[in-house]
């Protein structure tokens, strides 16, 4: 399906609904006029039973039928979402296959992995530091007592993966840009 059936199929969707929409109008005046404009009286009683009767079964039929094409119209507005949306989705995917996004993206994705990777090897320095600090100290005295535990996440706080192995990135985004703008 091409753009132009796209359309085509949009236009006689409106088109559809337009002329149901009217003709439920038009049986809404038809009944009001009906009923509304004759006056019964003793004389014209039977008649004006016979004719409204055979009038409003005509309505009821004609209100069948236009709900027969409402039905109608649910149908093919049903086929039509489907096939818009399968066309919207491989016109978008084509496109930015064109423009090659998707390569682009894999690279992105790429670069924040090996940044990731990056600042997870930053981070055993900090370990390794720590511990040499810790050593340098305990050489010449006994830190039985003290306090020397420092985790790489207190002094490098961002993209720490929780105990599952996850993270929350979207809230980290925030805190980093946050950390950053300092």
């Amino acid at each position: 399906m091409d753009i132009n059936q796209v359309f085509e199929t949009l236009d006689d969707l409106d088109n559809k609904k337009s002329k149901i929409n009217s003709a439920r109008e038009q049986l809404s005046e038809k009944r009001k006029s009906l009923l509304g404009n004759q006056a019964v009286s003793f004389e014209n009683i039977d008649s004006f039973l016979s004719n409204n009767l055979e009038s409003l079964e005509q309505l009821e039929n004609m209100e069948k039928a236009i709900n027969g094409l409402q039905e109608k119209f649910d149908s093919d507005f049903s086929e039509a979402n489907a096939v818009v949306f399968e066309y919207i989705f491989k016109e978008t995917k084509q496109r930015m296959e064109t423009k090659k996004i998707y390569k682009q993206y894999r690279k992105k994705l790429r670069r924040i992995l090996d940044a990731y990777d990056e600042i997870q090897e930053l981070k055993k320095d900090v370990e390794e530091i720590h511990t040499g600090v810790v050593r340098e100290i305990s050489q010449k005295h006994s830190l039985l007592l003290y306090r020397t535990e420092v985790s790489p996440l207190t002094v490098l706080p961002f993209l720490n993966p929780d105990s599952s192995g996850w993270m929350n990135f979207s809230k980290e985004y925030r805190d980093i840009k946050e950390y950053l703008e300092k």
